[in-house]
């Protein structure tokens, strides 16, 4: 996939994680809506936090700022959502970014270890 469609999907896709999501769950009731925030933030979110985190280990020196961009932009998309701002979300923000930029971490050293095993078995 080129680089340009990445970015593309990585931005629709952030649209739509943290705002239209939340925006929905201000239109159902409100136990269902409450529960499908607490689903979000516990699962989907993570989740995504993990993809994006995949996605920029196929090349980081391009794509290092998106786990950087989606912590930045997560608490204000979800409160424009809510339609209240909630500082809060700065905490989750940060926990997701550490989780992005784990499996960036994770892809890398098992990136490291097939090319330690290519070389011992071409020797």
């Amino acid at each position: 996939m080129k680089l340009l469609y990445k970015i593309i999907a990585f931005f629709v896709s952030l649209v739509a994680m943290m705002f239209v999501l939340p925006y929905l769950c201000t239109l159902m009731p409100a136990d269902v809506g409450m529960t499908v925030i607490f689903i979000s933030h516990f699962a989907v979110f993570p989740i995504y936090s993990v993809f994006v985190g995949a996605l920029v280990a196929t090349d980081l020196k391009k794509l290092f700022w998106m786990p950087i961009f989606e912590a930045a932009i997560f608490p204000a998309l979800f409160s424009l959502a809510m339609l209240t701002w909630i500082p809060e979300l700065y905490v989750y923000s940060v926990v997701y970014l550490i989780a992005a930029y784990i499996v960036v971490g994770i892809v890398y050293v098992v990136r490291m270890i097939r090319k330690w095993e290519q070389r011992v078995s071409n020797d």
